[in-house]
C-alpha cells in the first residue's frame, strides 16, 4: 500500500485495509498509542531520536505484511503442516524474508553502534568463534541454572541462544552472505533427507548421538 493509495475526500472507505492504515497514520507521533498497537520496536530501531518517527518505508513494509503473518498464523493453529508450508513457493519465500529482516535489523544495529568502524575485527574467524562463545555461555547457563546477568527475568540459556543469533544475522548483514535465502532452502532440503527420517537414523552410521 502506497500513500496514493488512501482515498480523497468524499470517497468511500470499502477497503479496510486502508481504513486500518489511516487510523494508525493517525497516532504515528503518539508513542503511547503506537506501542499498544505492537509498533514499540519499529520506535526503539530509530535509536537517539526523540520524535518517534517510525520510517515511513519501514512502517510500510510491516503494515503490508500483515496478511502473510496472518496466513502463517492459520498454518501453526489450525493445520500444522509445517513440511508442507516449507515445500511450498510461499512457505520458502516467507521464512527467507522474515529471516533478511532480522539480518537488515540485527547488523543495521551493531553498524550504528559502531561495531564496523573497524573491519579488521570483522574477520571471518573472530565472527564465528564470537558465536561459538555465545553457545558455550548458552551451555554454562543451563548447566548451572542461571538467570541471564543483563535480563534477569529471562534464563541465561535463551538469552545467550538469542545473542548467537543476532551475531549469526550481524554477520550475514556486514559480510553480505543471504543466509537467510540458505535457511529457507536448507530447511525444505532437511525434510526430503534420507538420512533424516527415523528409521534411517537408528542405522548403524545414522544421525542418532
Amino acid at each position: 500500500m502506497k500513500l496514493s493509495d488512501l482515498p480523497k475526500a468524499g470517497e468511500s472507505w470499502q477497503d479496510r485495509k486502508t481504513l486500518e492504515f489511516v487510523k494508525i497514520i493517525n497516532c504515528l507521533f503518539n508513542k503511547d498509542e503506537l506501542a499498544s498497537k505492537g509498533y514499540s520496536g519499529w520506535i526503539a530501531f530509530r535509536r537517539g531520536r526523540n520524535d518517534y518517527h517510525l520510517g515511513i518505508n519501514g512502517f510500510l513494509e510491516r503494515f503490508v505484511k500483515t496478511e502473510e503473518s496472518k496466513e502463517m498464523n492459520e498454518i501453526n493453529e489450525n493445520q500444522k503442516d509445517y513440511i508442507g508450508f516449507i515445500q511450498s513457493r510461499h512457505g520458502r519465500e516467507y521464512i527467507a524474508k522474515t529471516a533478511h529482516k532480522l539480518e537488515m535489523v540485527c547488523h543495521g544495529i551493531a553498524r550504528q553502534c559502531g561495531w564496523w568502524e573497524n573491519t579488521t575485527e570483522r574477520d571471518v574467524p573472530r565472527l564465528l568463534m564470537l558465536c561459538v562463545s555465545e553457545l558455550a555461555e548458552a551451555m554454562e547457563g543451563d548447566r548451572k541454572g542461571l538467570k541471564d546477568d543483563h535480563l534477569p527475568d529471562r534464563d541465561m540459556l535463551e538469552v545467550e541462544l538469542a545473542d548467537c543469533l543476532i551475531r549469526i544475522f550481524d554477520m550475514a548483514g556486514g559480510l553480505g552472505l543471504d543466509v537467510a535465502g540458505a535457511m529457507a532452502e536448507k530447511l525444505e532440503y532437511n525434510t526430503k533427507r534420507a538420512d533424516h527420517k527415523p528409521e534411517n537414523r537408528e542405522k548403524p552410521g545414522g544421525k542418532t548421538y
